[in-house]
């Protein structure tokens, strides 16, 4: 599946760690406001977005 973003600015990259703190997905860029997460696993994790404006972290609850 894919995650999209409604507003990510041009140069904003992405980091998903799992509930235990491991980086899953490391500083990818958003292209087109989303990104392919298909090969995650149910679980809770936590988005870090990150552009040159600011920094956001969103938890998130993956259930296929």
């Amino acid at each position: 599946g894919k995650l999209y973003f409604d507003a990510a600015e041009k140069k904003s990259t992405i980091s998903i760690n799992n509930i235990i703190g491991e980086e899953v997905i490391s500083n990818i860029p958003i292209r087109d406001n989303q990104i392919n997460i298909s090969n995650l696993k149910n679980g809770i994790y936590f988005i870090h977005i990150y552009s040159d404006k600011e920094a956001i972290t969103k938890k998130i609850i993956l259930s296929k």
